[in-house]
């Protein structure tokens, strides 16, 4: 996952209850150079959301999509500031993992699924996501 996720790719302290500006920002910190095209990259992972909830549980959410639109895996987080509904009115979230991947990448797509998931059911790796607010710190206990 390393090559999918950088320092510049994680947000700290987001303060909304609105999930596409949440998306829109997680969005901008992919480089112009992994996306064809922003808006409709954008566009792909909100459609995507209107199909069914990304809540996965433990205050966790993974907006994802495969799209045309982006050029190689990528991998974006957010801590918010508060934890939201993320249209689930039953359960918050308060961390968020963008993930885009080309069409074409199937393989790449549930492979990074799969270790997100598995790093989110370890309930150590959701205690120090809340324990840090230093973005290396963060993306070395993403990596891990």
């Amino acid at each position: 996952m390393k090559n999918f996720i950088n320092v510049s790719n994680i947000i700290l302290d987001l303060e909304t209850e609105n999930k596409n500006l949440i998306i829109n920002k997680m969005v901008e910190t992919i480089p112009e150079g992994k996306l064809f095209d922003k808006e409709k990259f954008i566009a792909d992972v909100l459609k995507r959301e209107e199909t069914e909830n990304t809540v996965v549980g433990f205050k966790v959410a993974i907006p994802h999509g495969k799209s045309e639109y982006i050029k190689s895996p990528q991998i974006v987080f957010a801590k918010l500031k508060q934890e939201i509904f993320w249209g689930d009115p039953e359960e918050k979230v308060k961390y968020i993992f963008l993930l885009g991947v080309p069409s074409i990448s199937a393989g790449d797509h549930i492979e990074i699924l799969m270790k997100l998931s598995k790093k989110i059911l370890d309930e150590k790796f959701r205690e120090k996501l809340g324990s840090t607010n230093v973005k290396e710190e963060l993306l070395n206990i993403i990596l891990e």
